[in-house]
């Protein structure tokens, strides 16, 4: 798949407990994920068909952080686009003293908080450009950002990669490549006023929410049973592993879209 500069091209899921995360995913999604690369601290492809579509990640003993979903976005410079982050006010994270770290011959890689608390990843593809396959049930279907202040936060990642904002209301705004007429990733206030931290959130898709949700709950994780009815954008509800990691489930008519 190819991507636009600065939108979304691969997320991660980090696992304190590796074995009890990746049979929740293989379960309730679909995934495919064979034992991790060694050579890559553990670091394994989860997949869909055999495609790539997430990064897993067991978190190292040593590193105190909860389970989470990170979030990559594509560019073509990196260098470049992490100085046009950090004008605008990111906060550029090291990797043993190093800003940018190469990932063997697969990619350049680059970690962020952005000015919202929102961690954020910068993906410059060498060999790998990212998620493989989209639009088939399991796959990441949307990408949002949620903060106190989606608006600012739009106008933020709008004005580092030279996107455009639509705003949908009071309550959502979501990013345009120019000319392409068709939304990249939203942004909306986090589920709760308590939440003052900005975070990425995904949705899977799924082609039966009632079995999907069914799924999370023998599994050990939590739903929310009253789904959202989204009119022609189908349906959807929030959902949670076992360790809490919150994400989307997407039931969406995909007939008159294109992989």
């Amino acid at each position: 798949m190819e991507f636009s500069d600065g939108t979304p091209c691969w997320m991660q899921v980090n696992f304190n407990d590796l074995d009890s995360g990746t049979e929740f995913f293989r379960r309730t999604a679909g995934w495919e994920i064979p034992p991790g690369d060694p050579d890559l601290d553990g670091y394994a492809l989860a997949s869909v068909s055999g495609q790539p579509i997430s990064g897993v990640w067991p978190i190292p003993a040593k590193e105190s952080q909860p389970d989470g979903i990170d979030v990559w976005l594509k560019v073509s410079n990196i260098e470049d686009a992490l100085e046009r982050m950090r004008q605008h006010g990111a906060e550029v994270q090291t990797f043993d003293g190093e800003e940018i770290l190469t990932v063997m011959t697969l990619g350049k890689q680059a970690l962020l908080i952005d000015p919202f608390g929102a961690w954020i990843g910068l993906w410059e593809p060498i060999t790998f450009p990212g998620i493989s396959i989209m639009m088939v049930p399991g796959s990441p279907f949307w990408f949002e950002h949620m903060s106190p202040d989606p608006a600012a936060a739009a106008q933020f990642y709008a004005d580092c990669f030279s996107l455009d904002v639509v705003n949908h209301g009071d309550e959502y705004w979501t990013i345009q490549v120019p000319g392409s007429g068709s939304d990249a990733y939203g942004f909306s206030f986090p589920r709760t006023p308590e939440d003052t931290r900005g975070t990425w959130f995904v949705s899977l898709l799924t082609s039966d929410l009632d079995r999907s949700a069914a799924l999370v709950k023998e599994t050990g994780g939590t739903v929310v049973e009253e789904f959202t009815e989204m009119e022609d954008m189908g349906r959807f509800t929030y959902a949670a592993t076992p360790a809490g990691v919150a994400y989307g489930l997407w039931e969406a008519d995909l007939s008159d879209m294109e992989q």
